[in-house]
């Protein structure tokens, strides 16, 4: 987020609250899961399980707050990608 913001400036679509939500799912994500391995594999390579401490995951809330961070996300990527649209337009007619 941090690159598309410099990459922006006045044009960066999100709010304060936004960027806070964004950071706050993934978090969350990284507090259970910091090796990105966990989720998808139930157990590690030592028969352990590393979400062991996790019991529930309100399915609703989850849903809620991917949907929320995706589409924050994708208004980003809309704008980096016509960023670099323009730029291409314009140093080709140079």
């Amino acid at each position: 987020m941090k690159l598309s913001r410099e990459l922006l400036k006045d044009d960066f679509p999100l709010t304060h609250k936004e960027q806070l939500a964004i950071k706050s799912l993934l978090a969350g994500f990284e507090e259970y899961d910091q090796a990105s391995d966990a989720f998808r594999y139930p157990y590690d390579k030592r028969k352990n399980r590393p979400l062991r401490n996790l019991f529930r995951v309100c399915l609703n809330d989850l849903n809620a707050a991917v949907f929320e961070t995706s589409s924050s996300l994708y208004r980003i990527q809309g704008l980096v990608e016509y960023y670099y649209e323009q730029r291409s337009e314009i140093e080709r007619s140079l």
